[in-house]
């Protein structure tokens, strides 16, 4: 594998990983009210 395909599915993760850590924040503020 060459090393562009790891940096991209680094950066894919890091992305699915942000979206998933938002989306958890949001559901946590939701169920807060």
């Amino acid at each position: 594998m060459s090393i562009f395909w790891i940096i991209i599915l680094i950066l894919f993760a890091a992305l699915g990983g942000a979206m998933v850590y938002l989306w958890v924040q949001k559901i946590k503020k939701e169920q807060d009210k």
